[in-house]
């Protein structure tokens, strides 16, 4: 009976080790992946031209940006686009009041009498500046929105086809090219694809 218990007792040690190796081993094939993921998508950051001349050195991953940043990110675009579209929306009223106003003055100008109609030149410049001062707003705005849908589909795309909580990883990368030490920060997707 003894000899039973010490003999299970090593049987089950030895499992144990075996497990041990076995779990160990994998995480070691898991990260030589990862890194050989890392520093391909690391060489693909380099211009085709210069790749002979390139000698990777080292890399560090300094940041990850993960799923809930990535969603409050995209919630604060979202706002950023309602703010501006608000803000649209009341510089066309401004626009449409200084129109108004700048057809006044003209129509005036025409029916008043001849020597008095330079008087109106001054006011109608002022309209005419203020007019194209509220386009430009409108113009920075729109260009705001494109910008902000530009950068929500971006996050979404990879929010979708990302599973993983972490989306992006930030590495700094450490190379030589052409002999020149070079440091970058590269930002790289779930799937440890160059981010451009």
């Amino acid at each position: 009976m003894l000899f039973f218990s010490n003999t299970r007792a090593i049987i089950m040690k030895r499992i144990g080790f075996i497990v041990l190796i076995a779990m160990q081993a994998l995480i070691m094939i898991g990260c030589n992946s990862e890194n050989a993921k890392i520093k391909r998508a690391l060489k693909s950051s380099i211009p085709v031209e210069l790749l002979n001349n390139y000698k990777y050195k080292s890399h560090q991953i300094i940041e990850t940006l993960l799923r809930s940043s990535v969603q409050d990110s995209l919630s604060s675009y979202e706002i950023s686009n309602r703010l501006a579209e608000t803000s649209i929306d009341r510089k066309n009223q401004m626009k449409d009041t200084y129109l108004e106003n700048l057809e006044d003055c003209k129509r005036q100008k025409r029916n008043t009498l001849y020597w008095l109609r330079s008087s109106y030149d001054i006011i109608i410049r002022d309209w005419e500046r203020m007019l194209n001062d509220v386009e430009e707003e409108i113009a920075e705005d729109s260009l705001k929105i494109a910008v902000n849908n530009d950068k929500i589909s971006f996050f979404r795309h990879h929010l979708d086809i990302t599973d993983s909580p972490i989306i992006f990883y930030k590495i700094r990368h450490e190379y030589q090219l052409s002999g020149a030490y070079r440091r970058e920060d590269v930002t790289l997707d779930a799937n440890y694809q160059l981010v451009k």
